[in-house]
């Protein structure tokens, strides 16, 4: 199931105001009175989905912006979300600090190798998703990720 950020297709580090242009951008983009019009049109070859498809995205991004939006609801909602990833990592087989792991530049990533060969990865843009462990791509193991995340202004 998709998270809010994910609906809006924004990182959950995304300040209020990229989460308010998204939603605007999104808004147009899914709301049936706006569908209506680029279906009946002649230009419409470009639409991939069908209205079904469009309202319940459209639903999903105002479900989205209303918890988003609300710094309170936010916080909780953050909250909600650590707690589900925390409970879907399996047993870890260590405490890696990011600064301890290689950067790839081209693949933009920072990897590790694993006791069996294999090798742990992660990606810039699931670090933007606040990504907690990682699992070997050759074994099972899994290592919690060490890291604070840095807001630019």
């Amino acid at each position: 199931m998709p998270t809010h950020y994910e609906n809006l297709s924004v990182p959950q580090t995304a300040s209020i105001e990229e989460i308010r242009k998204q939603y605007q951008k999104l808004v147009l983009q899914y709301h049936p009175d706006k569908l209506a019009q680029t279906v009946n049109s002649p230009k419409s070859g470009n639409v991939k989905t069908g209205p079904e498809e469009c309202a319940k995205c459209f639903q999903e991004v105002v479900a989205a912006w209303e918890i988003l939006n609300d710094e309170c609801k936010r916080r909780q909602y953050d909250a909600e979300l650590s707690a589900r990833r925390t409970a879907n990592i399996g047993p870890i087989h260590a405490e890696v600090d990011l600064d301890d792991m290689e950067y790839d530049e081209e693949k933009a990533s920072f990897h590790t190798l694993c006791r069996c060969g294999g090798s742990y990865t992660v990606s810039e843009s699931q670090l933007e998703q606040l990504v907690q462990a990682v699992t070997c791509d050759s074994c099972s193991l899994q290592i919690r990720l060490m890291y604070q995340v840095e807001e630019i202004d």
